[in-house]
């Protein structure tokens, strides 16, 4: 009778270290997880404007008071509204890998001497942040930009993802600019031309 209360006793010994060992790796580990800290402490929903230069040109989009986003350069009109927004969020959910301290930071090595690419962040609070693309870290996964003069290590395929908007840009589905086989800058100036959009300065 011993033997078997001894053995019962070892069991539930056994179990409840289980259940301990399951509820710190399952809940214990997920709630202590750190999160990298974002670059810009701004949602989505409250980027106004973004005014992006890069080498395809000059791009500005705007959001109106009904939520919808609109382009003013180089052409004032329409554009497809999850490729934007998309872009606002990507900015609003990218986070630092790294932050490098300023005797860190080797300007031309991170390819932020002459940037790739420029991108003017507006808040519907007033804000305004400048966003520097450099090239990407030796890892491909990751690059280098600079936010306000500070300067970070960030995926790469989010940074890759909101200069979509630049490679291919947003027109509203069903509409194809003319002068296909030019540089997207080069065609939506052509398809401006061609509709004679009025600029809204």
């Amino acid at each position: 009778m011993k033997r078997q209360q001894w053995l019962t006793a070892v069991l539930l010994a056994v179990l409840l270290i289980l259940a301990v060992a399951v509820y710190l790796v399952e809940f214990r580990g997920e709630e202590e997880e750190p999160s990298l800290p974002r670059l810009l402490e701004v949602p989505a929903s409250r980027i106004q404007w973004l005014l992006v230069r890069s080498g395809e040109g000059t791009f500005r989009f705007e959001r109106d008071e009904t939520n919808t986003w609109w382009m003013t350069e180089p052409y004032a009109g329409p554009v497809e509204q999850r490729l934007v927004e998309n872009a606002a969020r990507y900015l609003a959910g990218l986070e630092s890998f790294r932050h490098f301290a300023p005797e860190e930071v080797d300007l031309e090595a991170f390819g932020l001497l002459t940037p790739t690419a420029v991108i003017e962040i507006g808040t519907m609070a007033g804000e305004r942040h400048t966003l520097e693309v450099g090239r990407a870290s030796p890892r491909q996964r990751t690059g280098y930009v600079r936010l306000d003069g500070e300067a970070y290590l960030v995926s790469w395929d989010l940074v890759s993802e909101i200069l979509r908007i630049t490679t291919m840009p947003p027109l509203p589905e069903g509409v194809t600019p003319p002068g296909r086989g030019k540089r997207p800058a080069l065609a939506l100036l052509t398809w401006h031309q061609a509709y004679r959009i009025p600029s809204t300065g």
